[in-house]
């Protein structure tokens, strides 16, 4: 984690918690899910896939940022 600049961990971490957000809002419950014609949920479906690429672009020029943001224990891929 030494090796990565500070301020990319901060956008890696700030572009995680965006997803997290845009993401409850869209979730089944939310109200947007019930109405495609919602008011916003067009905004928001954008404003995720804007966080999504910026994530993957992120993860792309500094790999070792996933490996960070994995759970204690995880076992995975």
């Amino acid at each position: 984690a030494a090796d990565l600049p500070e301020r990319i961990k901060q956008s890696y971490l700030q572009v995680l918690d965006n997803l997290n957000a845009v993401s409850v809002l869209l979730a089944p419950g939310s109200g947007l899910e019930d109405d495609p014609a919602e008011e916003g949920q067009e905004a928001l479906m954008e404003l995720f896939a804007q966080h999504h690429r910026r994530r993957l672009a992120l993860e792309a020029e500094h790999p070792l940022l996933v490996v960070l943001t994995r759970p204690a224990g995880w076992r995975g891929n």
